[in-house]
């Protein structure tokens, strides 16, 4: 019997502004902006004053987004995600895995709220749906769960993630970790990827591998991506995948 729901336990508490949101800052008075935020790129944004109209993505925002007096113009569908009572009539734009980008736009919201795992999420119903599979965020759950990722592999890391999800949902769990391997640099920066040298955004980390290179002659700099994909199951069971 297939199992036709698992958490996907990918770390998605943040949320952004289209694409991400790194940090978060507000401003009142004067003709300062209303919101700075830095997104998952390491660009600044700014909003020039308190958004009307908003689109979540996960429905785990929404409740959130009330409390504070926010207006949501629009929102995803999910069936697991608990949808409060209240936000049931505001018009749907897709299921959470699969956004209708036309329906987004029409909306016209002046902020997006998702979840920086959205794609990774669409990805995977994408690969998972046709063997029954149900995915969904361990926010749609109402989870928040930061993993200290202290494994040296990336199998040990995926390993963490799951388990901790699968303990905290009680539900079958898919987990990932990530990375690039140079050869040169003896497979750095490796599962140290996402904060290599202790940057910033992609664009310092880029910045400093490719200083790490300088002295590397360019036929020389072979490099592979690795991820290792962690299911487990609470009786027990776990599958273990590595692609490189």
């Amino acid at each position: 019997m297939i199992l036709k729901k698992i958490a996907c336990g990918l770390l998605c508490a943040a949320m952004l502004l289209a694409a991400g949101c790194g940090g978060v800052g507000t401003q009142t008075g004067g003709d300062k902006a209303y919101l700075q935020l830095t997104d998952a790129a390491g660009r600044q944004v700014s909003l020039a004053k308190k958004p009307e109209r908003v689109v979540s993505l996960s429905p785990s925002y929404l409740s959130m987004i009330e409390a504070v007096g926010g207006t949501v113009v629009g929102r995803a569908s999910s069936k697991v995600g608990k949808i409060p009572e209240s936000m049931k009539s505001v018009p749907e734009v897709g299921m959470v895995y699969n956004i209708n980008m036309e329906a987004l736009v029409g909306l016209k919201p002046d902020l997006v709220l998702a979840s920086k795992n959205q794609h990774k999420l669409t990805e995977l119903s994408a690969i998972l749906s046709g063997l029954g599979f149900e995915i969904a965020l361990e926010s749609e759950y109402g989870l928040d769960i930061d993993v200290d990722e202290t494994g040296t592999t990336f199998e040990e890391n995926s390993l963490l993630k799951a388990e901790a999800v699968m303990k905290a949902s009680g539900l079958p769990v898919l987990a990932d970790d990530s990375g690039l391997m140079v050869d040169s640099l003896d497979g750095a920066p490796g599962v140290y990827s996402a904060r290599y040298g202790h940057k910033n955004s992609d664009a310092e980390r880029i910045d400093y591998l490719l200083a790490n290179l300088k002295d590397v002659p360019a036929g020389s700099r072979a490099a592979k991506f690795v991820c290792v994909i962690t299911c487990l199951w609470p009786d027990g069971r776990k599958i273990v995948a590595r692609g490189e």
